[in-house]
């Protein structure tokens, strides 16, 4: 580090060892465990899915919950695009199939709810990794 400012700053200050989330990492045979649909305060559907048979770095098991939220017509594209990613990543549609896919009414949320429920107990390659907040992020990392 050659910053004046940054080693000014680490001389006169305590630090301790690296801050590390024992949980991230590539996993393999990560269980899908739950999926549940539900709405938000703001009134936006989103579908809870449940990880299993994760072990962190230091051998503790643990699962981890990873929120997908269906768009509507009036969602932004980015959301619409985020979540054909996890139909796709899910294995619940093809990756050539590149159409948006909206929940707009109670029975296409439950036909998408059906479509996650039918993938329980599928085991899937995943990452975590943290993102720029600090939250922990799943990611289903693409075989072929």
């Amino acid at each position: 580090m050659s910053d004046p400012i940054i080693e000014a700053l680490l001389a006169s200050v305590e630090t301790g060892e690296e801050l590390v989330d024992p949980r991230a990492g590539d996993h393999n045979g990560v269980l899908s465990e739950v999926g549940e649909l539900k709405v938000s305060q703001s009134g936006n559907s989103f579908f809870n899915v449940t990880f299993g048979n994760l072990e962190s770095g230091e051998g503790d098991p643990f699962s981890f919950s990873s929120v997908v939220v269906l768009p509507t017509r009036d969602s932004d594209e980015k959301l619409a695009r985020m979540f054909l990613a996890n139909l796709h990543d899910y294995g619940i549609l093809p990756r050539e199939y590149r159409n948006a896919v909206y929940a707009e009414t109670d029975e296409q949320r439950t036909a998408i709810r059906r479509a996650f429920e039918a993938k329980k107990g599928t085991t899937y390659p995943v990452r975590l990794k943290l993102d720029k907040e600090g939250d922990l992020r799943l990611r289903i990392k693409r075989t072929r």
